[in-house]
């Protein structure tokens, strides 16, 4: 019985092996918004994509979280705003889902680490939240209802 599902057997093995090595972890890569002039990277600032699923800095670059994992730009003024996609009951929206985005002039300092990030409130009438969060302190450097 074993000789006859053999075939059968190692196709499934074979099958098995190759999702399992489809599901493997890509790292993502790092977007540099400015050249790579500082070789140490001690007047780069650093904003990890963290809850976001997209930002758009400055009105003028647009990067995705599917893509890249953080963002090395100067220290400096910037305008970020920052986009989620939250699933939400088909009564509030038909596909299952909602996008939502929040916008802000912030100071970023060079030599941090800086996690973009999003919440929502649940139930009727939800609320949605947006902040940016030095990591090193754990504290928000803005947030935005």
């Amino acid at each position: 019985m074993l000789k006859k599902n053999l075939p059968l057997c190692l196709f499934g093995l074979l099958m098995a092996k190759m999702l399992l090595g489809c599901a493997g972890h890509v790292p993502k890569e790092i977007y540099y918004y400015h050249p790579r002039q500082d070789k140490n990277g001690s007047s780069l600032t650093t904003l990890d994509m963290g809850d976001a699923d997209w930002v758009r800095i400055d009105n003028d670059l647009y990067v995705e979280s599917a893509k890249y994992s953080a963002i090395k730009l100067r220290s400096g003024t910037y305008s970020i705003e920052i986009g989620k996609e939250f699933a939400v009951s088909v009564l509030v929206d038909i596909r299952g889902f909602a996008e939502h985005s929040g916008k802000v002039r912030v100071q970023l300092e060079a030599g941090r680490l800086y996690r973009l990030r999003a919440e929502r409130t649940y139930g009727r009438g939800y609320k949605v939240f947006f902040w940016i969060e030095d990591v090193k302190t754990g504290r928000p450097v803005f947030w935005r209802k």
